[in-house]
């Protein structure tokens, strides 16, 4: 990237679970991307406890890494089954 690019959003949001139905809006995931994003954000279930488990996206904190005088940022989600009371969602 050059020195001049800005992302003022990339740890907004990181360790929580994103929706389906809000990572477009919250990331700007882009309408060109080559596969379809998983829909079943709604779906939840019990665990043996009595807690419920929902779908969605986990936001990872990006990864900077440095080559030569070029920087590189990735930021990584991860699609899953996640406990309501160990994960914020948004």
């Amino acid at each position: 990237m050059t020195s001049k690019y800005d992302v003022p959003d990339a740890l907004t949001n990181c360790g929580k679970i994103i929706t389906a139905a809000s990572i477009n809006a919250l990331e700007g995931i882009p309408s060109t991307i080559l596969f379809n994003l998983p829909s079943d954000y709604a779906s939840g279930r019990g665990d043996e406890l009595g807690a419920q488990l929902f779908h969605g996206w986990l936001k990872k904190y990006p990864n900077v890494t440095q080559q030569g005088g070029e920087w590189s940022i990735s930021q990584e989600f991860e699609w899953g089954l996640w406990h309501e009371n160990l994960y914020e969602f948004v």
